[in-house]
């Protein structure tokens, strides 16, 4: 296995208390951790992403001092960019430059039942570049430097803000599950790349489309961080990894385009019937209800490859493999150790286990 060149790691927290991220995001600075992220949904179809993660954040930096923290991810359509650009560069400024924006196109669960409008997915992506134009001017802006902007979803005229980032302007990571228009965004002007659900050929084949971009926009492409996300359970036993995968096929259809599941091997019954979308369906309670239907029909040995099962060694193998398809940054979305389970009482010594059988091999 290559070990010559580092991996971050980054921590989702999604399953605990408002007060028990605190208390995991704290521990995550401890046990070694890069980064803690935490996703930005009024609704989720998990029902695990509950809080805002503007107030979680800003305790977690002012009890740390070294772990990055962020979103994954904020849509815009329920912030104006002058907003997010003045949240940032607060906590930003508390915790010492250690924030990261993650932003993405948005989803239909959290807008629709709002009273938003949900736009088509090509205007979707242009508020999104245009929002990311508007954050970095704001970020730049002073008094003697005020921001003019004439887009279709957002005008400035001569606007700052006095809150400023700490030193430099923060990353802004781009949410996106493989769309290609997507991915062509981040190699253009993404800082990084916050993954959902691959396969090590799926990340491969998108990371590649980042590249490609990346060169075509004339930027450096290994500056861009390809965040690989993770789930699993360090067992041998066969049957703890069975319940792991069934649990898991649900979050697989949701999370990919089902053209893409079906070039990459997956039969069902009727495809061209099934309308999938984590953007567009998550609207509706009876699409959730019958897309886990039809996720029953994923066979196990398919699912096992968005997953990682078994000893701390096959994590390693598995991780070393997202590496060579090009990740830099591992992030650990839903995991367990064996014996262990979910709790806040159980989450420092799953941490602690994570970080000296895995996270370990690759820091030292």
């Amino acid at each position: 296995m290559d070990n010559t060149n580092s991996i971050q790691f980054t921590l989702f927290e999604a399953i605990y208390s408002t007060p028990d991220m605190v208390k995991v995001g704290i521990l995550a600075d401890k046990y070694n951790f890069d980064c803690v992220m935490m996703g930005d949904h009024a609704l989720d179809f998990t029902g695990l992403v509950k809080a805002d993660p503007w107030g979680v954040l800003s305790n977690i930096g002012a009890k740390t001092s070294n772990i990055k923290m962020g979103t994954d991810v904020t849509c815009l359509y329920r912030y104006h960019p002058s907003k997010i650009a003045h949240i940032v560069a607060t906590l930003d400024e508390l915790t010492r430059g250690r924030i990261i924006l993650g932003l993405g196109a948005g989803e239909a669960m959290n807008v629709e039942p709002f009273g938003i409008k949900f736009e088509k997915p090509i205007q979707r992506i242009k508020r999104l570049k245009e929002g990311i134009e508007v954050i970095r001017a704001l970020w730049n802006s002073n008094e003697n430097n005020k921001v003019d902007y004439d887009g279709e979803f957002y005008k400035m005229n001569k606007a700052w803000l006095q809150q400023e980032p700490y030193k430099n302007i923060p990353p802004i990571y781009i949410g996106s599950l493989g769309g290609e228009k997507m991915l062509n965004l981040i190699g253009e002007i993404g800082d990084g790349w916050q993954s959902a659900c691959n396969s090590i050929e799926m990340f491969r084949n998108r990371v590649e489309i980042i590249k490609e971009s990346a060169i075509r926009n004339k930027r450096d492409y290994n500056k861009i961080d390809k965040c690989a996300t993770i789930v699993g359970v360090m067992t041998e036993d066969k049957e703890i990894q069975k319940q792991a995968i069934e649990g898991y096929k649900h979050v697989i259809l949701i999370l990919n385009n089902i053209k893409s599941l079906i070039k990459l091997g997956l039969e069902l019954e009727n495809p061209d019937n099934i309308d999938l979308s984590y953007q567009t369906i998550l609207a509706k309670q009876d699409a959730v209800e019958e897309s886990a239907k039809i996720a029953q029909q994923i066979p196990n040995e398919f699912a096992e490859q968005f997953m990682v099962l078994g000893t701390p060694e096959e994590f390693i193998e598995k991780i070393d493999q997202y590496k060579k398809a090009g990740a830099t940054n591992i992030f650990l979305w839903d995991w367990v150790a064996e014996g262990l389970n979910r709790s806040p009482k159980m989450a420092e010594e799953n941490l602690r286990i994570f970080n000296n059988k895995v996270m370990k091999y690759f820091k030292e």
